[in-house]
Protein backbone atom coordinates (compact mmCIF):
# COMPACT_ATOMS: atom_id res chain seq x y z
CA UNK A 1 0.00 0.00 0.00
CA UNK A 2 1.29 3.75 1.00
CA UNK A 3 3.26 2.56 3.74
CA UNK A 4 7.31 1.98 2.40
CA UNK A 5 9.23 -0.74 4.11
CA UNK A 6 13.09 -0.93 4.04
CA UNK A 7 14.91 -3.83 3.97
CA UNK A 8 18.64 -3.84 4.83
CA UNK A 9 20.56 -7.14 4.70
CA UNK A 10 23.45 -6.25 6.57
CA UNK A 11 21.81 -4.39 10.18
CA UNK A 12 19.83 -5.55 12.44
CA UNK A 13 16.64 -3.60 12.28
CA UNK A 14 14.26 -3.33 15.60
CA UNK A 15 10.68 -3.89 14.73
CA UNK A 16 8.42 -0.36 15.66
CA UNK A 17 5.29 -2.07 17.71
CA UNK A 18 2.70 -3.10 16.39
CA UNK A 19 4.83 -3.97 13.17
CA UNK A 20 6.86 -7.17 13.11
CA UNK A 21 9.76 -8.93 10.65
CA UNK A 22 9.69 -12.38 10.23
CA UNK A 23 12.84 -13.59 11.36
CA UNK A 24 14.24 -16.86 13.24
CA UNK A 25 15.27 -16.31 17.46
CA UNK A 26 19.04 -15.98 15.79
CA UNK A 27 17.94 -12.57 14.13
CA UNK A 28 18.00 -14.87 10.74
CA UNK A 29 15.68 -13.75 7.97
CA UNK A 30 12.53 -15.90 7.40
CA UNK A 31 12.63 -18.65 4.97
CA UNK A 32 12.18 -18.50 1.54
CA UNK A 33 14.20 -18.00 -1.53
CA UNK A 34 13.64 -17.82 -5.22
CA UNK A 35 16.60 -19.24 -6.30
CA UNK A 36 18.29 -21.56 -3.22
CA UNK A 37 20.85 -22.34 -4.85
CA UNK A 38 22.49 -19.01 -5.58
CA UNK A 39 20.32 -17.21 -2.02
CA UNK A 40 18.93 -14.14 -5.04
CA UNK A 41 16.21 -12.89 -3.92
CA UNK A 42 15.01 -13.75 -0.44
CA UNK A 43 11.37 -13.36 0.39
CA UNK A 44 10.77 -11.04 3.16
CA UNK A 45 7.62 -10.35 4.57
CA UNK A 46 6.25 -7.55 6.80
CA UNK A 47 3.35 -7.61 8.85
CA UNK A 48 1.71 -4.42 9.82
CA UNK A 49 -1.48 -3.45 11.88
CA UNK A 50 -2.50 -0.19 9.41
CA UNK A 51 -1.26 1.82 12.58
CA UNK A 52 -3.86 0.78 14.74
CA UNK A 53 -2.79 0.27 19.02
CA UNK A 54 -5.30 -1.92 19.79
CA UNK A 55 -4.03 -1.61 23.79
CA UNK A 56 -4.25 2.17 23.70
CA UNK A 57 -7.00 2.73 26.26
CA UNK A 58 -5.69 5.44 28.72
CA UNK A 59 -2.20 3.92 28.80
CA UNK A 60 0.39 6.24 30.84
CA UNK A 61 3.55 6.04 33.41
CA UNK A 62 4.12 8.39 35.66
CA UNK A 63 6.47 9.40 38.65
CA UNK A 64 4.96 8.46 41.87
CA UNK A 65 7.70 9.42 43.88
CA UNK A 66 11.50 9.96 43.69
CA UNK A 67 12.92 7.01 41.44
CA UNK A 68 9.85 5.33 41.49
CA UNK A 69 7.16 4.97 38.37
CA UNK A 70 3.53 3.96 38.39
CA UNK A 71 2.30 2.14 34.76
CA UNK A 72 -1.68 2.22 34.34
CA UNK A 73 -4.20 0.73 31.65
CA UNK A 74 -7.21 -0.69 31.18
CA UNK A 75 -7.83 -3.79 30.50
CA UNK A 76 -8.80 -6.10 27.83
CA UNK A 77 -9.94 -8.67 29.74
CA UNK A 78 -6.88 -10.96 29.50
CA UNK A 79 -5.54 -12.43 32.44
CA UNK A 80 -2.02 -10.92 32.48
CA UNK A 81 -0.07 -8.38 30.25
CA UNK A 82 3.34 -7.88 29.53
CA UNK A 83 4.75 -4.43 30.09
CA UNK A 84 8.41 -4.02 27.80
CA UNK A 85 10.74 -1.25 29.26
CA UNK A 86 13.58 0.11 28.25
CA UNK A 87 15.78 3.66 27.96
CA UNK A 88 16.14 5.58 25.19
CA UNK A 89 19.10 4.24 23.13
CA UNK A 90 19.08 0.69 24.42
CA UNK A 91 18.11 -2.10 21.87
CA UNK A 92 16.77 -5.08 24.19
CA UNK A 93 13.42 -4.34 25.93
CA UNK A 94 13.11 -5.87 29.71
CA UNK A 95 9.82 -7.49 29.88
CA UNK A 96 8.01 -7.44 33.17
CA UNK A 97 4.77 -9.58 33.48
CA UNK A 98 1.67 -8.13 35.43
CA UNK A 99 -1.35 -9.55 36.28
CA UNK A 100 -3.42 -6.57 36.51
CA UNK A 101 -3.60 -3.54 34.91
CA UNK A 102 -0.72 -1.62 36.43
CA UNK A 103 2.65 -1.96 37.75
CA UNK A 104 4.91 0.15 40.17
CA UNK A 105 8.71 -0.20 39.18
CA UNK A 106 10.95 1.81 41.96
CA UNK A 107 14.83 2.00 41.99
CA UNK A 108 14.83 3.62 38.30
CA UNK A 109 17.73 5.23 37.33
CA UNK A 110 17.18 8.98 35.58
CA UNK A 111 16.62 9.08 32.07
CA UNK A 112 14.52 9.13 29.36
CA UNK A 113 12.54 5.55 28.86
CA UNK A 114 9.56 3.82 26.00
CA UNK A 115 7.74 1.19 26.96
CA UNK A 116 4.75 -0.47 25.21
CA UNK A 117 1.88 -3.38 26.72
CA UNK A 118 0.78 -6.29 25.31
CA UNK A 119 -1.62 -8.89 26.40
CA UNK A 120 0.36 -12.41 27.49
CA UNK A 121 1.30 -14.16 23.38
CA UNK A 122 2.00 -10.83 22.20
CA UNK A 123 -1.50 -10.21 21.08
CA UNK A 124 -2.98 -6.19 21.30
CA UNK A 125 0.06 -4.37 21.62
CA UNK A 126 -0.38 -0.72 22.74
CA UNK A 127 1.75 1.81 20.70
CA UNK A 128 4.93 2.69 22.65
CA UNK A 129 5.19 5.59 24.65
CA UNK A 130 7.64 7.72 26.54
CA UNK A 131 8.57 9.14 30.37
CA UNK A 132 11.15 10.48 31.72
CA UNK A 133 13.04 9.94 35.20
CA UNK A 134 14.47 13.09 37.20
CA UNK A 135 16.78 12.98 39.52
CA UNK A 136 15.59 13.63 42.99
CA UNK A 137 15.47 16.92 44.91
CA UNK A 138 15.76 15.91 48.35
CA UNK A 139 18.93 14.54 49.14
CA UNK A 140 19.39 15.40 52.38
CA UNK A 141 22.14 15.33 54.67
CA UNK A 142 24.44 17.29 57.26
CA UNK A 143 27.64 17.44 58.53
CA UNK A 144 29.60 17.64 61.63
CA UNK A 145 33.75 18.60 62.09
CA UNK A 146 35.99 17.93 64.64
CA UNK A 147 39.66 17.93 64.97
CA UNK A 148 41.42 15.55 67.56
CA UNK A 149 45.43 16.16 67.29
CA UNK A 150 45.89 12.53 68.70
CA UNK A 151 43.51 10.76 65.75
CA UNK A 152 44.41 13.68 62.78
CA UNK A 153 42.48 16.31 62.18
CA UNK A 154 39.33 15.33 60.83
CA UNK A 155 36.09 16.12 58.53
CA UNK A 156 32.98 13.80 58.59
CA UNK A 157 29.73 13.93 57.05
CA UNK A 158 26.83 12.23 57.95
CA UNK A 159 24.17 11.04 54.97
CA UNK A 160 20.22 11.23 56.82
CA UNK A 161 18.04 8.72 55.69
CA UNK A 162 16.37 10.41 52.20
CA UNK A 163 12.79 9.13 49.94
CA UNK A 164 15.29 9.73 47.15
CA UNK A 165 18.16 7.90 45.47
CA UNK A 166 19.72 4.54 47.62
CA UNK A 167 20.96 4.20 50.87
CA UNK A 168 24.24 5.14 50.07
CA UNK A 169 25.85 8.09 49.08
CA UNK A 170 29.24 9.29 47.26
CA UNK A 171 30.43 12.04 49.39
CA UNK A 172 33.16 14.91 48.39
CA UNK A 173 35.57 17.57 49.91
CA UNK A 174 36.81 20.27 47.71
CA UNK A 175 39.34 22.56 48.95
CA UNK A 176 39.75 26.27 48.29
CA UNK A 177 41.97 24.66 45.33
CA UNK A 178 39.66 22.71 43.78
CA UNK A 179 41.30 19.63 44.98
CA UNK A 180 38.63 16.41 45.51
CA UNK A 181 38.89 14.28 47.84
CA UNK A 182 35.96 11.44 47.66
CA UNK A 183 34.58 8.39 49.41
CA UNK A 184 32.00 6.22 47.41
CA UNK A 185 29.26 4.66 48.56
CA UNK A 186 28.94 5.70 51.97
CA UNK A 187 26.92 6.71 54.90
CA UNK A 188 29.09 8.71 56.79
CA UNK A 189 32.44 9.79 54.95
CA UNK A 190 35.59 10.30 57.18
CA UNK A 191 38.04 12.71 56.19
CA UNK A 192 41.06 12.52 58.34
CA UNK A 193 44.64 14.99 58.23
CA UNK A 194 42.51 17.75 57.47
CA UNK A 195 44.58 21.35 56.36
CA UNK A 196 44.12 24.57 57.64
CA UNK A 197 41.43 25.86 54.66
CA UNK A 198 37.74 25.73 53.63
CA UNK A 199 36.18 22.67 52.56
CA UNK A 200 33.05 22.28 50.09
CA UNK A 201 30.89 19.01 51.05
CA UNK A 202 29.31 17.54 47.97
CA UNK A 203 26.72 14.94 48.00
CA UNK A 204 25.60 12.51 44.94
CA UNK A 205 23.60 9.18 45.48
CA UNK A 206 23.60 6.28 43.52
CA UNK A 207 22.46 7.79 40.39
CA UNK A 208 24.87 10.57 40.75
CA UNK A 209 22.48 13.27 41.38
CA UNK A 210 23.71 16.22 43.24
CA UNK A 211 22.27 17.60 46.21
CA UNK A 212 20.60 20.82 45.66
CA UNK A 213 22.55 22.11 48.18
CA UNK A 214 26.27 21.83 49.44
CA UNK A 215 27.62 22.60 53.17
CA UNK A 216 30.84 24.33 54.17
CA UNK A 217 33.07 23.95 56.72
CA UNK A 218 36.92 25.23 57.58
CA UNK A 219 39.20 23.80 59.87
CA UNK A 220 41.45 26.24 61.43
CA UNK A 221 44.31 26.40 63.64
CA UNK A 222 43.64 24.73 66.86
CA UNK A 223 41.55 27.24 69.19
CA UNK A 224 42.38 26.36 72.26
CA UNK A 225 39.58 28.66 73.94
CA UNK A 226 37.69 25.71 72.85
CA UNK A 227 39.26 23.00 75.09
CA UNK A 228 37.82 22.28 78.46
CA UNK A 229 40.12 22.52 81.42
CA UNK A 230 40.02 19.60 83.62
CA UNK A 231 39.61 20.85 86.66
CA UNK A 232 39.86 17.62 88.85
CA UNK A 233 39.34 13.79 89.15
CA UNK A 234 37.78 13.74 92.93
CA UNK A 235 37.57 9.96 94.42
CA UNK A 236 33.85 9.35 93.53
CA UNK A 237 33.76 5.47 95.41
CA UNK A 238 35.76 3.17 96.62
CA UNK A 239 36.53 1.80 93.18
CA UNK A 240 35.69 5.41 91.18
CA UNK A 241 36.42 8.77 90.06
CA UNK A 242 34.37 12.10 89.46
CA UNK A 243 36.28 14.05 86.37
CA UNK A 244 35.45 17.60 86.33
CA UNK A 245 35.79 19.94 84.06
CA UNK A 246 35.15 24.06 83.37
CA UNK A 247 32.78 24.73 81.27
CA UNK A 248 32.81 26.35 77.47
CA UNK A 249 30.50 28.31 75.98
CA UNK A 250 28.38 27.55 73.10
CA UNK A 251 28.77 23.57 73.52
CA UNK A 252 25.66 21.06 73.21
CA UNK A 253 27.61 19.03 75.23
CA UNK A 254 30.57 17.07 76.29
CA UNK A 255 33.11 13.86 75.75
CA UNK A 256 34.82 12.23 78.48
CA UNK A 257 37.76 9.60 77.74
CA UNK A 258 38.66 7.15 80.14
CA UNK A 259 41.77 5.18 79.74
CA UNK A 260 43.23 2.87 81.89
CA UNK A 261 47.08 3.58 82.07
CA UNK A 262 48.45 0.30 83.38
CA UNK A 263 47.06 -2.11 80.79
CA UNK A 264 47.06 0.62 77.73
CA UNK A 265 43.01 0.16 77.00
CA UNK A 266 40.07 2.27 76.68
CA UNK A 267 38.32 1.86 79.54
CA UNK A 268 35.08 4.07 78.63
CA UNK A 269 34.10 7.25 76.20
CA UNK A 270 31.07 9.17 77.25
CA UNK A 271 29.18 11.61 75.68
CA UNK A 272 26.42 13.78 75.34
CA UNK A 273 27.39 15.09 78.74
CA UNK A 274 25.46 18.15 79.47
CA UNK A 275 27.04 19.38 82.72
CA UNK A 276 30.77 20.02 83.68
CA UNK A 277 30.98 16.19 85.57
CA UNK A 278 30.83 12.61 85.09
CA UNK A 279 30.86 9.88 87.83
CA UNK A 280 33.01 7.49 86.33
CA UNK A 281 32.35 3.83 88.74
CA UNK A 282 33.41 0.29 88.62
CA UNK A 283 36.85 0.61 88.45
CA UNK A 284 39.81 -1.96 88.81
CA UNK A 285 41.96 -1.43 92.13
CA UNK A 286 45.50 -1.00 91.57
CA UNK A 287 45.58 0.40 88.33
CA UNK A 288 46.24 3.91 86.77
CA UNK A 289 43.81 6.12 84.95
CA UNK A 290 44.00 8.85 82.88
CA UNK A 291 41.11 11.23 82.26
CA UNK A 292 40.64 14.17 79.38
CA UNK A 293 37.86 15.97 77.73
CA UNK A 294 36.44 18.13 74.93
CA UNK A 295 33.72 20.37 74.19
CA UNK A 296 31.03 19.15 70.96
CA UNK A 297 29.13 21.81 69.09
CA UNK A 298 25.95 21.33 66.86
CA UNK A 299 26.22 19.29 63.93
CA UNK A 300 25.74 21.69 60.36
CA UNK A 301 27.73 24.43 61.94
CA UNK A 302 30.89 26.58 61.27
CA UNK A 303 31.69 25.42 64.47
CA UNK A 304 34.71 22.56 65.33
CA UNK A 305 34.30 20.61 68.53
CA UNK A 306 37.64 20.53 70.17
CA UNK A 307 40.58 18.83 70.84
CA UNK A 308 40.96 16.93 73.86
CA UNK A 309 42.00 18.50 77.41
CA UNK A 310 45.26 18.38 78.75
CA UNK A 311 44.58 14.38 81.09
CA UNK A 312 44.33 14.32 84.77
CA UNK A 313 45.74 11.39 86.41
CA UNK A 314 44.78 9.21 89.09
CA UNK A 315 46.05 5.83 90.74
CA UNK A 316 43.37 3.51 92.51
CA UNK A 317 44.93 1.76 95.12
CA UNK A 318 44.58 -1.42 95.55
CA UNK A 319 42.51 -1.23 98.21
CA UNK A 320 39.96 0.92 96.44
CA UNK A 321 39.60 4.86 97.57
CA UNK A 322 38.75 5.21 101.29
CA UNK A 323 34.70 5.50 101.52
CA UNK A 324 33.91 9.13 101.87
CA UNK A 325 37.30 10.46 101.13
CA UNK A 326 37.42 13.52 99.08
CA UNK A 327 40.92 14.42 97.38
CA UNK A 328 42.67 17.41 96.07
CA UNK A 329 40.16 19.98 98.45
CA UNK A 330 41.53 23.13 99.01
CA UNK A 331 43.17 23.22 102.41
CA UNK A 332 41.02 24.10 105.00
CA UNK A 333 38.48 23.91 102.85
CA UNK A 334 35.89 22.12 105.31
CA UNK A 335 36.05 24.21 107.76
CA UNK A 336 35.16 27.45 105.64
CA UNK A 337 31.81 25.64 104.62
CA UNK A 338 28.58 24.66 106.20
CA UNK A 339 26.36 21.99 104.93
CA UNK A 340 23.32 20.92 107.34
CA UNK A 341 21.91 18.88 108.17
CA UNK A 342 23.29 15.30 107.03
CA UNK A 343 21.25 13.34 106.75
CA UNK A 344 18.46 15.56 105.45
CA UNK A 345 14.85 14.88 105.34
CA UNK A 346 13.64 18.07 103.79
CA UNK A 347 15.92 21.00 103.62
CA UNK A 348 19.71 21.35 102.88
CA UNK A 349 21.29 24.55 104.18
CA UNK A 350 24.63 25.37 102.45
CA UNK A 351 26.92 28.40 103.51
CA UNK A 352 30.13 30.18 102.32
CA UNK A 353 32.25 32.96 103.28
CA UNK A 354 32.93 34.09 99.83
CA UNK A 355 30.88 34.49 96.58
CA UNK A 356 30.07 31.03 95.20
CA UNK A 357 28.17 28.71 93.00
CA UNK A 358 26.17 25.57 94.90
CA UNK A 359 24.82 22.86 92.73
CA UNK A 360 22.96 20.24 93.63
CA UNK A 361 23.32 16.45 91.71
CA UNK A 362 22.67 13.11 91.60
CA UNK A 363 25.59 10.38 91.31
CA UNK A 364 25.82 10.25 87.75
CA UNK A 365 26.36 13.85 87.81
CA UNK A 366 23.01 15.33 86.73
CA UNK A 367 22.31 19.18 88.47
CA UNK A 368 18.89 18.71 90.33
CA UNK A 369 19.15 22.77 91.72
CA UNK A 370 21.51 25.71 91.36
CA UNK A 371 22.03 28.43 93.70
CA UNK A 372 24.56 31.96 93.82
CA UNK A 373 25.95 32.14 97.21
CA UNK A 374 26.99 35.15 98.35
CA UNK A 375 28.07 34.43 101.80
CA UNK A 376 25.27 34.02 103.26
CA UNK A 377 22.94 30.83 103.50
CA UNK A 378 21.36 29.28 100.56
CA UNK A 379 18.78 26.19 100.82
CA UNK A 380 17.81 23.37 98.69
CA UNK A 381 14.25 21.48 99.47
CA UNK A 382 14.74 18.05 99.12
CA UNK A 383 11.74 16.46 100.30
CA UNK A 384 10.13 15.52 97.07
CA UNK A 385 13.38 13.65 96.16
CA UNK A 386 14.28 10.13 96.44
CA UNK A 387 16.20 8.42 99.30
CA UNK A 388 19.64 8.08 98.60
CA UNK A 389 23.51 10.16 98.36
CA UNK A 390 23.65 13.22 95.99
CA UNK A 391 26.51 15.70 96.01
CA UNK A 392 26.79 19.71 96.85
CA UNK A 393 29.16 20.89 94.37
CA UNK A 394 30.62 24.53 95.43
CA UNK A 395 32.43 26.58 92.79
CA UNK A 396 34.33 29.71 92.86
CA UNK A 397 37.22 31.72 91.35
CA UNK A 398 39.75 29.40 93.82
CA UNK A 399 38.24 26.13 94.06
CA UNK A 400 35.82 22.97 93.30
CA UNK A 401 34.37 21.52 96.24
CA UNK A 402 32.12 18.84 96.06
CA UNK A 403 30.88 16.79 99.34
CA UNK A 404 28.04 13.95 99.29
CA UNK A 405 24.76 14.35 101.35
CA UNK A 406 22.48 11.75 101.98
CA UNK A 407 18.71 12.03 101.58
CA UNK A 408 16.54 9.94 104.08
Amino acid sequence: GASQVAIRNDQTVDAVIPTSLMHFPGQQWYTGYTNSRSFDSPWIRAVTSGGTCNLDQNIYAETVGNYEVEFSWDGTGASSYNLYLREVGDTAWTTLLATDTFRVLGNRRPGDYEFYVSEVGGGNPSCVSNFTVECADDIAYSYNVFQAPELGRRGRATILNTTGGKRKYNIALVNSNGDTTLQQNRRIGFFTNLDDDTYTIYVTDAFDCLADSVGQFTINAMDTNKIPNLINAPNNSPNGFRPTWNSVDGVINYQLRVLNVTDGTLVNFITGITDTMRAVTGLTPGKLYRFNVRSRYNNGTANVNSGYSNPVSRNLPAGGNKDGESSDLAENAAELISIYPNPVADVLYVSAPVNSEVALLDLNGKVIAVRSLNGQEVSFDMSSLAGGVYMVRITNAEQMIIEKVVKK
